[in-house]
């Protein structure tokens, strides 16, 4: 299970640097092809050039949905884990003689128990991914590398490829 759950973190950050790298090729080339166009004979065809920020705004949605998805498929496998977590025992107190870490009250990290009382307490596993995909959620705003965190990034990359697409249009 431990092997899946890094599998599924390393696809999120593979699409992340996927769609990083496409919207940055597009927004290159847009860039060189209006800046040439100028160059050549102070005037450049508008509406051949404006096709690539509309494909960089389908492409930013698209990553949007497929980083979400991915997302979505990591915490089902966290949620899977925490399952069988409480169902073996580990999510209880531990006895008083302990032998090694005396002071761990608990089997697994103390902090893990304190997201789980307010987030993983939920009834089912789609409730517990749908209160982490939540953009204002407490965890999103406690977590350096939670969800909105990154989603932030497709939504940048929508604004730009939108605003590209009006000076394009508009004519720089």
């Amino acid at each position: 299970m431990n092997e899946s759950i890094k599998e599924s973190s390393k696809r999120e950050w593979e699409t992340m640097k996927f769609y990083t790298t496409i919207f940055l090729a597009f927004l290159t080339a847009t860039i060189t092809l209006i800046t040439y166009s100028k160059l050549q004979s102070g005037s450049y065809p508008r509406y051949f050039i404006c096709t690539l920020p509309i494909f960089m705004i389908i492409f930013s949605w698209i990553g949007k949905r497929n980083f979400r998805r991915e997302c979505r498929r990591l915490w089902e496998r966290v949620a899977s884990v925490a399952k069988i977590e409480g169902d073996l025992g580990f999510r209880s107190l531990r006895p008083q003689n302990r032998p090694v870490f005396k002071d761990d009250e608990y089997y697994i990290p103390k902090a893990h128990i304190d997201i789980d009382n307010e987030i993983i307490g939920e009834k089912t596993t789609e409730n517990f991914t749908n209160q982490l995909l939540k953009i204002n959620s407490k965890l999103a705003r406690e977590d350096g590398t939670s969800f909105s965190n990154h989603i932030i990034l497709f939504w940048l990359y929508f604004f730009i490829s939108f605003f590209l697409l009006i000076f394009t249009l508009v004519g720089i």
